[in-house]
């Protein structure tokens, strides 16, 4: 037996996926809402949160915090009320965007995970690990992550956001409570771009959760329209009240040591939640291409095992490049989409379009019916 057929056979072993990893029918939209609210938290961390007012000021913090809380609800909007708009996850140029918003979630939650263990340019010091130790045991978050995915799909990402969502809170209140109660007055350094930060922040939002394949993901578990609008509805409340404890929390740390156990674990609530929706996004453009989803789970491999290679950007740094680039792809998409709805496309330029694979078959498919795909071509 070569080496690669015992790699192969070894792949499978570990990463098995369960039968039921996708399956959700029957989810009320409440609580599908409530995963995409917990999934949405990566553009609002706690340890973000705190970097964007520390770090830029308080103007672009509030511009920040109010367009978060619209996205997701934004995007239901769009979503259900613009024709054909549903039909951009036949895209390729937005399969490959979601490919790299993908990486990207893992990256940057798990540069979080780092921060705030080990300190970084934008959150203090927490002093419970050394850097080096605090790399080794993000990476380990990592690997555990992927494996989770990797068996148990969306279904282990959906089911584990509740637990994750009630520490996301438990570490904001904890830090809220514990800087009203010292009367801390934390001094800002407002940051020399702030127009320019605002600007993105706002546009970013505008179309941010729109751009997120892990939203539509969730979205799509709901057959019906006016229950997949009423759980992005959800998402935006639950979003809310999340940031209405998370923006005064910003404001009174100080980076005191209960204060930061506290940020440890509402970070590692949100950074975690988020990561693992990465990987589960991953994994359902995969399948959208025609291949099995492991090849969701090696893709969440190279991200865990290349995150640290952008830690010197920063949080804020990492963030703001993100959504610099997804809100532009988003607003060409909502032009081109009004314009064919008014217009329309020729039939021939349509079939062009599938046969170059510009635009793809609109299907998810199990790793049983990729082995058939290949099988009968």
């Amino acid at each position: 037996m070569s080496t690669d057929t015992n790699t192969n056979s070894l792949f499978s072993k570990v990463f098995k996926r369960s039968p039921d990893a996708d399956y959700l029918e029957g989810a009320a939209p409440w609580r599908i809402g409530l995963s995409m609210a917990a999934t949405w938290s990566w553009g609002a961390a706690i340890a973000v949160a705190i970097s964007v007012l520390h770090t830029m000021g308080i103007a672009p913090f509030v511009v920040w915090v109010t367009f978060n809380c619209l996205s997701i609800g934004l995007f239901g909007l769009y979503y259900r009320y613009i024709p054909n708009v549903s039909r951009w996850k036949t895209l390729l140029p937005m399969l490959l965007m979601w490919g790299f918003i993908g990486y990207f979630a893992i990256v940057m939650n798990l540069n979080t995970i780092l921060a705030v263990l080990g300190g970084n340019m934008d959150i203090p010091a927490t002093g419970f690990m050394t850097e080096t130790y605090a790399l080794y045991t993000t990476i380990a978050i990592g690997l555990a992550i992927t494996w989770i995915i990797g068996v148990y799909g969306l279904r282990g990402s959906v089911l584990t956001d509740v637990g994750q969502l009630s520490l996301q809170f438990v570490g904001a209140i904890g830090i809220l409570v514990v800087g009203l109660a010292n009367g801390y007055s934390p001094s800002f350094e407002m940051g020399l771009d702030q127009q320019s930060f605002m600007i993105t922040a706002s546009m970013g939002f505008i179309f941010g959760a729109t751009a997120s394949g892990m939203q539509w993901q969730r979205m799509e578990t709901l057959p019906d329209r006016d229950d997949q609008f009423k759980a992005s509805l959800w998402g935006s409340a639950i979003f809310t009240a999340f940031m209405l404890v998370v923006a005064p929390a910003a404001f009174v740390f100080t980076g005191d040591v209960w204060q930061s156990a506290f940020l440890v674990i509402g970070a590692l609530a949100v950074a975690t939640s988020t990561a693992d929706s990465g990987s589960a996004l991953l994994q359902y453009i995969s399948q959208r291409f025609y291949l099995p989803a492991s090849g969701g789970t090696i893709l969440t491999l190279a991200a865990v095992l290349s995150f640290h290679l952008l830690a010197d950007m920063g949080l804020t740094g990492i963030w703001s490049f993100y959504a610099s680039v997804r809100w532009q792809v988003i607003l060409a998409l909502i032009v081109g989409t009004l314009i064919y709805n008014v217009v329309g496309v020729p039939d021939s330029v349509k079939a062009f379009a599938r046969k170059v694979r510009f635009v793809l078959d609109d299907q998810v498919l199990s790793d049983e019916k990729v082995q058939k795909y290949y099988a009968d071509d």
